[in-house]
C-alpha cells in the first residue's frame, strides 16, 4: 500500500474503531458477551480485508464448507462465505475510492455482466418475493467488483494459482465431508434402470448437483497445480484432486458426471496432463490384463456405472425435466419482457402446473432457460453474450499465457466448459459460492489473457 493509502485507512478506521468501541460495550449490557467478540471479530475482519482485499478472498474460499451454517441477516440468512466475499467486494470498492480511482477494470466481460445486473431490476417492482431479488442484485454486485479486482492484477500467475490452490483445498475438504457422509449414513441405492438414486451426498451444499458443480469447478485447478504448481505443494494438490474427484462421483450427479468427463477432456489438451493421462491409463489398462478388472469389485464404481447407463432410459421421456422443458414455451411467451424475477421460478411453475410428487420445480433444469423465464429477454441475452465472451477470453488465455502459467489457464477452461455442460441439465447458480467461484474463474481467465501485457489498473493490486 502507498503511505497516502494508509493514512487515509487510518484516518477512517480511529473513528470507527472509537464507535465499535462503544456498541461492543453497550452490547456487552443488552446482549451479552459472546454477541460482542463476535462484532469484535467481524470488525477486525473487514479491517484486514480493507487493507489486504485477496485476504478477504482467499477467506471467502476458506470458508466454503461451512455453506451450510447461516448467519440471521434479514430474512434469508447469510453464510460466511458469502459474507467474505460481499466483504471483500466493498472492501476493494473502499480502496480504490481511497486511492481516488475508479474500481472497475476494463474487460471484454464487462458489459454481458453489467446487462445481467441491469436485467435483475425489474423484478424488484413485478416478482413475488422482491427481498430475493434484492438479495440477489447486491450479491452479484459484490461479486462483479471481485472479479474487477482479479482482472486487473498485475501479477496473473501469482494471484490464480493462489485463487487455485485455496479453490483445491475448499474442494478437498468438501469432498471429505461427502465421503464422510456416504460411508457414515445409509449406503446409496439406484431404484429401477439407475434413474431414481437415493442417500446422495450433498456435502457442505444443500443440494447434491451443487456438490457437483463445486467440486467440478475444484478438480481441473487442482490437477494443473499437481502437475505444474510448486513442488512443495504438488503432492497437496494431488490429494486435492482425489478428493474432489470422490466428492463429484458420491453426488452421483449425471450432469456433474458428464461434466467432470468433459473437464478432462480439455484437460488433455495440456500436453502435461495428456502425459500424466496415457501413464495413468496404462497402468490400468495393465492391471485389467493381469489381474482382471482392478475396479469392478468397488461398489461405488458400479453404482456410478449404472447411474451414467440410467441417461439413455430417461431420454425415452421418463425425466421429469423433458415433461418440464415442453411445458415452458407458455411460461416464456407470458414473461419474455421482464421475467418472472430472480429466484422466483417455484413461485410462479404452479401456475402453470408445473408440480413433481416432492413440490414444485425449482428452475427450468437449464442455465439459459432459466435466465429467459426469470430475468426475462435482457437476462437471456446477457448470459449468452457472457458465454461467448468468455470462452474467447479462455481461447486467448491458453494461447498468449506464459508457459509457467499455462496449466491454470487450462485449468481455469476446463472448469467454466465443465460447468457449461452440467448448466444444460441444472441450474445450481442458486448458490451464491457457486456464482462467486464461476465469476471468480471468469477473471482469472481475463487476467491470464492479459499475461505478458500490462493490465489496465495494474497499479491497484489486490495486495
Amino acid at each position: 500500500m502507498t503511505r497516502a493509502l494508509t493514512d487515509r485507512i487510518a484516518i477512517a478506521v480511529v473513528p470507527a474503531s472509537a464507535a465499535g468501541a462503544g456498541i461492543a460495550v453497550w452490547l456487552t449490557h443488552t446482549q451479552g458477551p459472546l454477541v460482542a467478540l463476535a462484532l469484535i471479530a467481524g470488525f477486525v475482519v473487514v479491517a484486514l480485508t480493507l487493507a489486504q482485499p485477496m485476504v478477504g478472498l482467499l477467506s471467502a474460499l476458506a470458508l466454503v464448507p461451512l455453506e451450510l451454517v447461516s448467519l440471521p441477516f434479514g430474512e434469508g440468512g447469510i453464510t460466511p462465505s458469502e459474507a467474505m466475499f460481499t466483504c471483500t467486494g466493498a472492501a476493494w470498492v473502499v480502496r480504490c475510492l481511497l486511492q481516488g480511482r475508479s474500481p472497475f477494470v476494463k474487460t471484454p466481460l464487462n458489459r454481458p455482466l453489467a446487462l445481467i445486473l441491469v436485467s435483475l431490476l425489474p423484478g424488484l417492482v413485478t416478482a413475488p418475493e422482491p427481498v430475493l431479488v434484492l438479495k440477489t442484485l447486491l450479491m452479484w454486485t459484490s461479486f462483479g467488483m471481485v472479479f474487477s479486482m482479479i482482472s486487473g492484477s498485475h501479477a496473473p500467475g501469482k494471484t490464480v494459482g493462489q485463487i487455485g490452490l485455496m479453490l483445491a483445498l475448499a474442494g478437498a475438504v468438501v469432498g471429505i465431508i461427502a465421503t464422510v457422509e456416504s460411508g457414515a449414513g445409509e449406503t446409496q441405492q439406484l431404484t429401477g434402470a439407475g434413474d431414481v438414486a437415493s442417500n446422495r451426498a450433498v456435502g457442505a451444499f444443500a443440494h447434491p448437483n451443487t456438490l457437483a458443480t463445486f467440486e467440478g469447478l475444484a478438480l481441473p485447478l487442482a490437477l494443473a497445480l499437481a502437475i505444474q504448481g510448486p513442488r512443495p505443494l504438488r503432492p497437496l494438490a494431488t490429494g486435492a484432486a482425489a478428493l474432489a474427484f470422490a466428492g463429484l462421483a458420491f453426488s452421483l450427479s449425471r450432469g456433474g458426471l458428464f461434466a467432470g468427463a468433459v473437464t478432462l477432456g480439455v484437460m488433455v489438451l495440456w500436453s502435461p496432463f495428456r502425459r500424466v493421462a496415457l501413464l495413468g491409463v496404462s497402468v490400468v489398462v495393465t492391471l485389467a490384463v493381469l489381474a482382471g478388472n482392478p475396479l469392478g469389485d468397488i461398489q461405488q464404481v458400479e453404482t456410478v456405472t449404472k447411474r451414467l447407463e440410467s441417461v439413455t432410459y430417461s431420454a425415452q421421456g421418463v425425466d421429469p425435466r423433458l415433461a418440464l422443458w415442453r411445458e415452458l414455451p407458455s411460461m416464456i411467451r407470458d414473461n419474455v419482457a421482464f421475467g418472472v424475477g430472480a429466484n422466483q421460478f417455484s413461485l410462479t411453475a404452479p401456475r402453470y402446473g408445473l408440480f413433481l410428487s416432492t413440490g414444485t420445480y425449482e428452475h427450468a433444469h437449464n442455465l439459459e432457460l432459466t435466465f429467459l423465464i426469470e430475468l426475462g429477454i435482457l437476462g437471456f441475452l446477457g448470459v449468452v453474450w457472457l458465454i461467448v465472451a468468455t470462452a474467447q477470453v479462455v481461447v486467448r488465455a491458453a494461447r498468449v499465457t506464459d508457459s509457467r502459467n499455462r496449466g491454470l489457464a487450462f485449468g481455469v477452461a476446463a472448469a467454466l466448459a465443465g460447468f457449461l455442460i452440467q448448466g444444460q441439465v441444472d441450474y445450481t447458480i442458486r448458490s451464491n459460492v457457486v456464482v462467486a467461484a464461476v465469476l471468480l474463474l471468469c477473471s482469472c481467465a481475463v487476467a491470464l489473457s492479459r499475461d505478458g501485457s500490462p493490465a489496465p489498473g495494474s497499479d491497484r493490486t489486490p495486495g
